[in-house]
């Protein structure tokens, strides 16, 4: 148990400064940094997969928005509102890429932006939705 607090301290810290600042502020063991970067990169694989699947599934929502308010007669507006959510989807893909390319003393910060940018594009796609799905 005191095991498995120690690695969750160690990967906490490891968040927050890179490795190496990490191991010489405490001295970590090899074996030590070893798990906690292992544990780090499985954490970061995880995450990155899971967004993988959201940004497929997101794709596939606002091209059927897209074909929805097309139907409609005066589409003007929902064409440009539609526009800018995949111009805003084309702007994600490029934080996702910067994202998947992070390490350790960058992925944070990465993430954060990410995050952001995602639950701004989530947010926009729902009021569209909303507003065109009657």
């Amino acid at each position: 148990m005191k095991q498995k607090y120690t690695l969750a301290a160690l990967v906490a810290a490891l968040a927050l400064v890179g490795c190496e600042q990490i191991r010489q502020a405490r001295q970590l063991t090899p074996q030590q940094l070893e798990a906690a970067q292992a544990y780090l990169a499985e954490r970061r694989a995880l995450f990155v997969a899971s967004m993988q699947e959201k940004l497929s599934e997101m794709d596939q929502s606002i091209s059927a928005l897209g074909d929805a308010v097309a139907s409609l007669e005066d589409n003007a507006n929902a064409d440009d509102q539609i526009n800018a959510l995949r111009e805003s989807r084309s702007e994600l893909h490029l934080l996702f890429e910067e994202l998947t390319k992070a390490d350790a003393a960058t992925w944070e910060d990465a993430k954060r932006v990410f995050e952001s940018a995602w639950a701004e594009l989530r947010l926009a796609y729902q009021v569209i939705k909303a507003t065109y799905d009657s």
